[in-house]
Protein backbone atom coordinates (compact mmCIF):
# COMPACT_ATOMS: atom_id res chain seq x y z
CA UNK A 1 0.00 0.00 0.00
CA UNK A 2 3.27 2.43 0.87
CA UNK A 3 4.59 2.17 -2.58
CA UNK A 4 0.86 3.25 -4.41
CA UNK A 5 0.66 6.32 -1.38
CA UNK A 6 4.16 7.06 -2.55
CA UNK A 7 2.61 7.35 -6.73
CA UNK A 8 -0.40 9.61 -5.99
CA UNK A 9 1.84 12.00 -3.92
CA UNK A 10 4.46 12.29 -6.68
CA UNK A 11 1.43 12.32 -9.41
CA UNK A 12 -0.83 14.89 -7.39
CA UNK A 13 2.70 16.95 -6.71
CA UNK A 14 4.22 16.72 -10.48
CA UNK A 15 0.00 17.71 -11.36
CA UNK A 16 0.13 20.39 -9.11
CA UNK A 17 3.74 21.26 -10.65
CA UNK A 18 2.30 21.53 -13.97
CA UNK A 19 -0.90 23.62 -13.24
CA UNK A 20 1.38 26.46 -11.37
CA UNK A 21 4.00 26.44 -14.31
CA UNK A 22 1.04 26.87 -16.97
CA UNK A 23 -0.29 29.81 -14.94
CA UNK A 24 2.88 31.68 -14.71
CA UNK A 25 3.57 31.05 -17.93
CA UNK A 26 -0.23 32.33 -19.08
CA UNK A 27 0.94 35.65 -17.52
CA UNK A 28 4.01 35.84 -19.17
CA UNK A 29 2.60 34.98 -22.41
CA UNK A 30 0.22 38.16 -21.87
CA UNK A 31 3.21 40.32 -20.79
CA UNK A 32 4.80 39.70 -23.82
CA UNK A 33 1.29 40.26 -25.90
CA UNK A 34 1.16 43.50 -23.96
CA UNK A 35 4.85 44.50 -24.68
CA UNK A 36 4.51 43.36 -28.33
CA UNK A 37 1.47 45.32 -29.33
CA UNK A 38 3.06 48.70 -27.10
CA UNK A 39 5.78 48.08 -29.74
CA UNK A 40 3.82 47.82 -32.21
CA UNK A 41 1.57 50.94 -31.59
CA UNK A 42 4.71 52.83 -31.22
CA UNK A 43 6.21 51.68 -34.65
CA UNK A 44 2.87 53.36 -36.14
CA UNK A 45 2.73 55.89 -34.16
CA UNK A 46 6.62 57.11 -35.26
CA UNK A 47 4.81 56.53 -39.01
CA UNK A 48 2.48 59.05 -38.43
CA UNK A 49 5.46 61.46 -37.06
CA UNK A 50 7.39 60.34 -39.95
CA UNK A 51 4.02 61.60 -41.68
CA UNK A 52 3.50 64.73 -40.42
CA UNK A 53 7.23 65.96 -41.02
CA UNK A 54 7.09 65.68 -44.26
CA UNK A 55 3.17 67.29 -43.97
CA UNK A 56 4.77 70.56 -42.59
CA UNK A 57 8.42 70.33 -44.05
CA UNK A 58 8.13 69.22 -47.52
CA UNK A 59 10.87 66.25 -47.46
CA UNK A 60 10.89 63.08 -44.83
CA UNK A 61 13.37 63.81 -41.86
CA UNK A 62 17.54 62.39 -42.42
CA UNK A 63 16.82 61.07 -39.06
CA UNK A 64 13.82 59.56 -37.05
CA UNK A 65 14.56 62.00 -33.91
CA UNK A 66 14.47 64.86 -36.10
CA UNK A 67 10.69 64.50 -36.25
CA UNK A 68 10.57 65.80 -32.65
CA UNK A 69 11.16 69.19 -34.24
CA UNK A 70 7.61 69.20 -35.27
CA UNK A 71 6.50 68.15 -32.31
CA UNK A 72 7.97 71.27 -29.90
CA UNK A 73 8.56 70.79 -26.73
CA UNK A 74 5.80 68.12 -25.94
CA UNK A 75 7.24 64.93 -24.95
CA UNK A 76 6.80 61.64 -26.99
CA UNK A 77 3.43 60.31 -27.31
CA UNK A 78 4.81 56.45 -27.19
CA UNK A 79 2.48 53.70 -25.93
CA UNK A 80 5.07 51.49 -24.21
CA UNK A 81 8.00 52.21 -22.61
CA UNK A 82 9.06 54.25 -25.41
CA UNK A 83 11.87 56.45 -25.19
CA UNK A 84 12.70 59.38 -27.59
CA UNK A 85 14.27 62.34 -25.59
CA UNK A 86 15.51 65.18 -27.87
CA UNK A 87 18.82 64.39 -29.20
CA UNK A 88 18.89 61.07 -28.44
CA UNK A 89 18.46 58.02 -30.90
CA UNK A 90 15.01 56.39 -30.56
CA UNK A 91 14.50 52.84 -28.69
CA UNK A 92 11.84 50.38 -28.70
CA UNK A 93 9.82 48.80 -26.10
CA UNK A 94 13.32 46.49 -25.39
CA UNK A 95 15.25 49.96 -25.34
CA UNK A 96 17.31 48.93 -28.18
CA UNK A 97 17.94 51.50 -31.40
CA UNK A 98 15.42 51.60 -33.82
CA UNK A 99 15.90 51.76 -37.64
CA UNK A 100 15.29 54.54 -39.73
CA UNK A 101 15.89 54.28 -43.59
CA UNK A 102 14.48 56.17 -46.41
CA UNK A 103 14.17 54.54 -50.38
CA UNK A 104 16.31 55.62 -52.77
CA UNK A 105 13.54 57.40 -54.21
CA UNK A 106 13.55 59.96 -51.12
CA UNK A 107 9.21 59.24 -50.75
CA UNK A 108 9.96 56.16 -49.17
CA UNK A 109 10.69 54.84 -45.44
CA UNK A 110 11.04 52.09 -43.13
CA UNK A 111 10.90 52.08 -39.61
CA UNK A 112 12.45 48.73 -38.10
CA UNK A 113 12.80 47.41 -34.83
CA UNK A 114 14.76 44.13 -33.94
CA UNK A 115 11.93 42.88 -32.13
CA UNK A 116 12.23 40.74 -28.18
CA UNK A 117 15.69 38.88 -29.16
CA UNK A 118 17.37 42.26 -30.27
CA UNK A 119 18.49 40.60 -33.11
CA UNK A 120 18.12 42.25 -36.37
CA UNK A 121 17.07 39.50 -39.24
CA UNK A 122 14.94 37.20 -37.08
CA UNK A 123 11.59 36.48 -37.48
CA UNK A 124 10.79 38.59 -34.71
CA UNK A 125 11.36 41.39 -36.32
CA UNK A 126 8.89 44.39 -36.60
CA UNK A 127 8.93 46.99 -39.39
CA UNK A 128 6.52 49.98 -40.66
CA UNK A 129 6.95 51.32 -44.12
CA UNK A 130 5.43 54.14 -45.74
CA UNK A 131 5.39 57.23 -48.30
CA UNK A 132 5.44 60.60 -48.23
CA UNK A 133 2.03 61.82 -48.89
CA UNK A 134 0.18 58.57 -48.12
CA UNK A 135 -3.32 58.69 -46.52
CA UNK A 136 -2.87 58.80 -42.66
CA UNK A 137 -5.98 57.65 -41.87
CA UNK A 138 -5.71 53.83 -42.15
CA UNK A 139 -2.43 54.16 -40.67
CA UNK A 140 -4.15 56.01 -37.68
CA UNK A 141 -6.91 53.02 -37.53
CA UNK A 142 -4.37 50.44 -37.18
CA UNK A 143 -2.38 52.29 -34.53
CA UNK A 144 -6.03 52.82 -32.74
CA UNK A 145 -6.53 49.22 -33.15
CA UNK A 146 -2.97 48.37 -31.46
CA UNK A 147 -3.53 50.68 -28.75
CA UNK A 148 -7.25 49.64 -27.71
CA UNK A 149 -6.12 46.00 -27.59
CA UNK A 150 -2.92 47.20 -25.87
CA UNK A 151 -5.17 49.14 -23.00
CA UNK A 152 -7.70 46.25 -23.31
CA UNK A 153 -5.00 43.70 -22.24
CA UNK A 154 -3.62 46.06 -19.38
CA UNK A 155 -7.05 46.40 -18.24
CA UNK A 156 -6.92 43.06 -17.84
CA UNK A 157 -3.92 42.29 -16.20
CA UNK A 158 -4.91 44.73 -13.74
CA UNK A 159 -7.66 43.20 -12.91
CA UNK A 160 -6.44 40.37 -12.41
CA UNK A 161 -3.74 41.77 -10.09
CA UNK A 162 -6.32 43.63 -7.81
CA UNK A 163 -8.24 40.40 -7.55
CA UNK A 164 -5.14 38.22 -6.99
CA UNK A 165 -4.35 40.95 -4.14
CA UNK A 166 -7.94 40.60 -2.64
CA UNK A 167 -7.98 36.81 -2.54
CA UNK A 168 -4.32 36.06 -1.35
CA UNK A 169 -3.16 34.57 -4.67
CA UNK A 170 -0.46 36.95 -5.38
CA UNK A 171 1.37 35.67 -2.08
Amino acid sequence: MKPVLRIVKVVLVLGLLFLGMRFLLRGTARDRRIRLLGAQADLLDLRLDVLRFWDVRGSLPDVLEDTMTIRGSSPPTGVFEFHRPRGQQAVDSWHEPLRYEKDADGAGFAIRSAGPDGGWGTPDDLATAGRAGEDKRPVYAEFKAKFDEYTALLDEKSRLHRRNRWTGLDR
